[in-house]
Order: C-alpha cells, then sequence, then structure tokens
C-alpha cells in the first residue's frame, strides 16, 4: 500500500511539474506574442507609449485653449450668486429679487461670454497635457467646458424667459455645436466632450419651445443650418481608439510589475495569483490589442454603419466576469460607435422637430404626416423617416431605437409635443 501511494505521490508530482512547465511555456508564448505586437506598431510608428502621444505646441494665439483659460479665470473672479444658475434651470418660478440676482450675474459674466464666443474661430485646440505623469495623466478642460455649457444654457433660458429673445437663444444653441465640433477631433476626450455640448444645443431647443418669446421660424432659420454642418458624417474618430491602446500596453505593464498607480482603480482578478493569472492577462491583452485595433479599422463609419458596428462588438463579446478586461475594451468599442450613432440621431430628429415647431406656429396646426414638411433627415436607427403621430393635444416624434419612453426622452430620441407647451403664434 505503501508502495501504491508513493507512485501516486511521484506520478501526481511529475504531473503537476508537466503542467507547470507548460503554463509557463504558454505564458511565455503569450508575452512574446504581446511584445511582438507592440513592437510591430511601434515600427510602424503608431503611439506604444504615453510620450507618443504628446504633440507639437500651437501659438496661444492660435489656441482656443487659450481663450477658454482666459474665460475661466474670468469666472472665477465673479462672486457667483448662490445656486442661481442652478435654480433658473431646474425651476420655472423664481421670486423677483432672485431675477434680478440672476440677470445681474449674467451680465456681470459678458466678458466671459465673449471670450467663449471667439473659441471656434482659433484654428487649433490644443490642450496642455503632460503625458510623462503615465497612467496618472491628468485630463485638463473637460470641468471648463462643462461648467461653459451650464452657463450658456442658463443664459438661453433667462433671454427666453425674460426678455423673449429667441435670436440669442438661437446663437447660443449654435455656439454649442460650434464648441463641440471644435472640440471634437484634436481635444483629449474629444468624442465625450462633443456629445455633452452639443446634447446642451439640442436642452436649449428643449427650453426654448415653452417659453412665449418662442419663435420657431428664427429659432429654425439661425439654427438648422449650423445643425445640419454640425452633424459628422464619419465617425466617432480613431484618436480615442488610439489613446486607449496605449492605456492598455500600459495597464499591461503594470499588472505584470505588480500592480498599478492608487489613481487607477481596478476590478481585475490578473494580479491575485501572479503565475496561474500572468498568461491570461498576456492572452487577453493580445486580443484587447485586436479588439481596439478593430475598432480604428472601422472608426471611419457612417451614423447608420456605426450603430451595426457597436451591435456587432456586443453580439461576439457578450460579456465574462472571468475575460473582464476583454469584455471592458469590447464594450468600450461598442459604446463609443453606439453613442456616436445616437447623437447623430438625436440631431437629425431635432432638426425634424424645429420644422413640426415651424409649421404649427405658421399654420396653427401639426401637420398630419412628415412628408408635409419636405424633405427631411432620416433615422439612422433602420435609415427611415422618423415615427411621427398625432395625439389628442399634439404630437410625438420619435427614433425606431428600443428603449422606454423615459430613456428615449433623456437621449433626446423621443420628443412629445403639447399644445400647452408650445406658444401659438400663426400668422
Amino acid at each position: 500500500m505503501w508502495r501504491i501511494g508513493r507512485r501516486i505521490l511521484i506520478v501526481g508530482s511529475v504531473l503537476v511539474a508537466v503542467a507547470g512547465t507548460g503554463w509557463y511555456l504558454y505564458g511565455a508564448s503569450c508575452r512574446s506574442r504581446f511584445e511582438e505586437q507592440v513592437a510591430a506598431l511601434r515600427a510602424a510608428g503608431h503611439p506604444t507609449r504615453f510620450e507618443d502621444l504628446a504633440t507639437p505646441p500651437v501659438p496661444d494665439e492660435e489656441n482656443g485653449v487659450k481663450l477658454l483659460e482666459q474665460a475661466t479665470r474670468i469666472l472665477a473672479e465673479r462672486e457667483k450668486a448662490p445656486d442661481s444658475a442652478d435654480r433658473l434651470l431646474w425651476q420655472r418660478e423664481q421670486p423677483v429679487e432672485e431675477i434680478v440676482a440672476i440677470a445681474t450675474y449674467l451680465d456681470s459674466l459678458a466678458p466671459y461670454f465673449q471670450l467663449l464666443e471667439q473659441v471656434p474661430a482659433r484654428p487649433h485646440w490644443r490642450p496642455d497635457v503632460d503625458w510623462s505623469e503615465g497612467m496618472e495623466v491628468v485630463l485638463g478642460h473637460v470641468g471648463e467646458l462643462a461648467n461653459a455649457c451650464h452657463l450658456l444654457e442658463a443664459r438661453a433660458r433667462f433671454d427666453l424667459e425674460i426678455d423673449g429673445r429667441t435670436e440669442r437663444a438661437a446663437a447660443t444653441a449654435v455656439l454649442l455645436m460650434d464648441l463641440g465640433r471644435k472640440c471634437r477631433g484634436p481635444c483629449v476626450m474629444g468624442h465625450a466632450v462633443w456629445v455633452f455640448m452639443t446634447s446642451t444645443a439640442v436642452r436649449v431647443l428643449r427650453n426654448a419651445i415653452r417659453e412665449p418669446g418662442f419663435e420657431a421660424a428664427l429659432f429654425r432659420r439661425v439654427v438648422d443650418p449650423r445643425l445640419a454642418q454640425a452633424i459628422p458624417d464619419r465617425g466617432p474618430g480613431a484618436t480615442m481608439f488610439i489613446e486607449e491602446r496605449v492605456y492598455l500596453i500600459a495597464y499591461v505593464r503594470a499588472m505584470d510589475k505588480g500592480g498599478l498607480p492608487e489613481l487607477v482603480e481596478d476590478r481585475s482578478e490578473y494580479g491575485k495569483s501572479p503565475l496561474l493569472d500572468r498568461p491570461r492577462l498576456y492572452r487577453d491583452a493580445c486580443l484587447c490589442l485586436d479588439i481596439v485595433q478593430e475598432g480604428i479599422e472601422r472608426s471611419d463609419t457612417t451614423p447608420d454603419g456605426a450603430l451595426g458596428v457597436g451591435a456587432d462588438f456586443r453580439a461576439r463579446y457578450p460579456g465574462d466576469a472571468r475575460r473582464d478586461m476583454v469584455t471592458s475594451y469590447a464594450t468600450l468599442n461598442a459604446v463609443s460607435f453606439e453613442k456616436f450613432g445616437a447623437r447623430v440621431a438625436a440631431f437629425r430628429l431635432a432638426r425634424v422637430v424645429m420644422a413640426l415647431l415651424e409649421h404649427r406656429q405658421r399654420e396653427g396646426a401639426w401637420p398630419e404626416t412628415l412628408d408635409a414638411l419636405g424633405e427631411m433627415p432620416l433615422d439612422p436607427y433602420g435609415g427611415k423617416p422618423f415615427l411621427y403621430e398625432r395625439t389628442e393635444h399634439g404630437c410625438r416624434v420619435r427614433s425606431a431605437k428600443e428603449d422606454s419612453d423615459e430613456r428615449l426622452e433623456d437621449r433626446d430620441l423621443l420628443w412629445i409635443l403639447d399644445d400647452d407647451q408650445i406658444p401659438a403664434m400663426a400668422r
């Protein structure tokens, strides 16, 4: 019996040694394949390190970022009326003294708004980014742009609510779209910035249609041509995928050395057992490089095509907790394409809504069908006209995207237009 046990122990030890050696060699092979992919990218001149993302500086007088920095300093110097802009955006009625405080505050920001208006005319938008910080790099100016959106939206609503100035509210929507377009390409996180800035432009229209001074024809005449220009024909663009590839390479090498900087929240399982996890880390990293490369190659696509690309990524990588890095990068690709297509759908729908509003104010009634509006942009979700129906108190127009009404409204893919909300200006 002792001899049998001894033989079992020897055989088991041999099997463990063979399996361990095989797993080690497999891990070395995966790591070698990953390094070969990275070396090939470098040889082809593609960024693989954070310092490779650095771009040549441009003269301050040509850089729109410098105007934003000046505007931000002005904003910091003004003593903001307590919560005034927030209250204006979220409350329909304010006491007279609060309205006066809001007006005084917004008037004091005239130099700030004037600088924002000059930003789109600058030939470049080049934020200063210290890529030498590596994984802890700080991507600046996103907060300043968010503040600009917030204040421009507040000013537009104040103009309409107090003075009925449709024209300046329309000009504000145009400025937001121009800022978003300027930031979209070369700006770090440019795609995300473009989304929230241009989303604010659509929200200005949502606020405007409820105000007594709203003139649909004037608003459409100012905004529609610029909105048509602001809708990209291709996207979402390769820049963000290239940057994500650099982060991926840095992430893998940091994990191989034993962890990540504290600033980076890491939920992966790769570092818990180095012997077992290293082969999986590099195997998944190789697949992620392929996923990112596919995103780069497919980034130059139409809005309709982008939605299909997003759906394709989700179908091929449905999510697996054991392959969290692969799922994460596949999801990043899917979301990037889906958001691009969804925003284009929202902008096209906003153009249809402006035509509907003008028809209603001109004719005194909503059209029976969208055909009455002439040629209108199509819904990227299906490539057909947007879905339109008359209701008892107005009309509804929406995208064919399958989702709840609440979520569609949040994404500007559903408009419920009520006669009680739209000023009647039939002439």
